[in-house]
């Protein structure tokens, strides 16, 4: 680890993410706390994705493999996806 990388307390997560070697950001949209999981999912999801433009949602709102590569493909190979990379 000490030759692979640096780990340090805070780091500047906007300017991490806007970096151009980030191709895709994966999140869950919930906090660790399981009932804050339950009420705001739905509601950062939505945010995310319909109110900002800059996501998308896994098809049928469950993590499958199939899910997440179809939605990694409309994020990489679709003209929306580039929208949202942009």
């Amino acid at each position: 680890m000490k030759t692979k990388g640096k780990v340090v307390g805070w780091a500047p997560q906007i300017q991490v993410l806007k970096h151009s070697s980030i191709g895709v950001h994966v999140t869950h949209c919930g906090y660790n706390s399981a009932i804050e999981s339950i009420l705001d999912n739905h509601m950062n999801a939505r945010m995310v994705e319909e109110v900002w433009g800059v996501g998308v949602t896994v098809e049928g709102g469950k993590i499958t493999k199939n899910g997440m590569i179809k939605s990694l493909e409309t994020i990489f190979q679709q003209e929306n996806g580039k929208k949202i990379r942009d």
